[in-house]
């Protein structure tokens, strides 16, 4: 997405806003439609129309590329930030509805091996379709965008249809709706009164702050390497190689050791990715294979949201799943969206490296929380 806004003449500051609206539609809506998700009677057939909706963004944006015949228009940044700020607000509510299913429908023990394979198969599949159509696409001039969301939008409405084979009890109606206003304040209630999940959102938040880098991970890379758009495709597949061979183990561990285990590996290892950023910019000629080591840690951070959400699916009751996960999603989002312009701006201003390093530093003491949480299961054997 960084890379389209280069191509149809997106200023910096407008790059600086695709993680800000990444993260506001994945926080905001979600809060807001919490109740309403916790009062839907059959969620699988939210989660259809959500994803749907997302899927419908994509396939606009080819339309509109197609009809352009891929010229560069003055109104395709705001056009793209738009379509970019509706399909990340269905997405913040699909990955809602899917967590709330899978507290539902799947046992804590099992949530491990859902998220492993679900990366694995997934992993491999978006290297396997990389290779065969994302290569050609990328490679032509100028690239083939329009195939690249057509393609993306198809599969994702495809997938919409996946939802209705879930095999779903219907939840009784529970609770009147809240207005905006009392959702927010039972969220702030939320981390002021729950210690461990309070330690939760800080280290959320501070896993959120090195989202405000990705956007600039593949600018400063093309820059220094001094290469085209094609080279992206070796960064993608390292992303997808990185989830899918991290999540096989991640998830063993997970459903024997527990969540917070994970947590603590995952981020640890996120850390790594700005560290070498920094360091590679001291040496002259950096090797591409350093590079193709970062974008595999960064293929982490899907990751790592599922165990912050697979840990908050273990230490409330089923009824505030909904709520607690809106919350912990905002959470994670608020640094994002504060903070993402002044990081593209410090990065013009300072330099690379001290912004880079303060992210770090916000990291590790992100890493650091993990340390302080719960272990849910072990208070489990105790009841028992």
């Amino acid at each position: 997405m960084p890379a389209f806004m280069d191509l149809i003449g997106g200023a910096s500051w407008q790059r600086g806003c695709l993680p800000m609206l990444n993260r506001l539609g994945q926080s905001i809506p979600p809060l807001l439609f919490s109740d309403r998700i916790r009062n839907v009677r059959y969620k699988k057939k939210a989660l259809w129309l959500s994803t749907s909706l997302m899927g419908s963004c994509f396939v606009f944006l080819a339309v509109c590329w197609w009809s352009t015949d891929g010229e560069n228009r003055f109104w395709w940044p705001w056009l793209f930030l738009t379509v970019y700020a509706v399909f990340f607000a269905a997405t913040g509510v699909n990955q809602l509805l899917f967590n709330t299913l899978t507290g539902k429908l799947v046992v804590a023990q099992q949530r491990g091996r859902l998220a492993a394979t679900g990366s694995l198969l997934g992993g491999l599949s978006a290297i396997v379709f990389a290779f065969l159509l994302l290569q050609p696409w990328l490679h032509s001039t100028p690239p083939q965008f329009g195939l690249i969301f057509g393609f993306t939008g198809l599969a994702m409405i495809s997938a919409a249809g996946m939802a209705w084979w879930f095999i779903e009890v219907a939840d009784e109606k529970r609770s009147q709706l809240r207005s905006g206003i009392e959702i927010v304040a039972n969220a702030r209630k939320t981390v002021i009164q729950d210690r461990n999940f309070c330690l939760l959102a800080i280290a959320g938040a501070m896993f959120g702050m090195s989202m405000t880098l990705f956007p600039h991970y593949q600018s400063i890379a093309r820059e220094k390497l001094e290469i085209g758009y094609d080279t992206m495709l070796y960064w993608i597949v390292a992303q997808h190689v990185g989830a899918s061979l991290l999540s096989v183990p991640a998830g063993w561990l997970a459903d024997r050791s527990g969540n917070r285990r994970v947590l603590r590996i995952l981020m640890g290892l996120l850390c790594v990715a700005p560290a070498m950023l920094v360091l590679l910019q001291w040496f002259d000629s950096p090797l591409q294979f350093f590079y193709l080591v970062i974008f595999f840690l960064l293929g982490l951070t899907p990751i790592t949201f599922r165990y912050f959400n697979n840990y908050t699916l273990e230490i409330t009751l089923p009824e505030n799943h909904p709520a607690y996960l809106s919350t912990l999603s905002c959470c994670i989002a608020l640094p994002v969206i504060l903070t993402s312009l002044l990081v593209g701006w410090l990065i013009d201003v300072v330099g690379l490296s001290p912004v880079f390093g303060g992210v770090l530093a916000l990291l590790l003491v992100g890493w650091s929380a993990t340390f302080l949480l719960e272990e849910p299961r072990d208070a489990a054997r105790e009841m028992r």
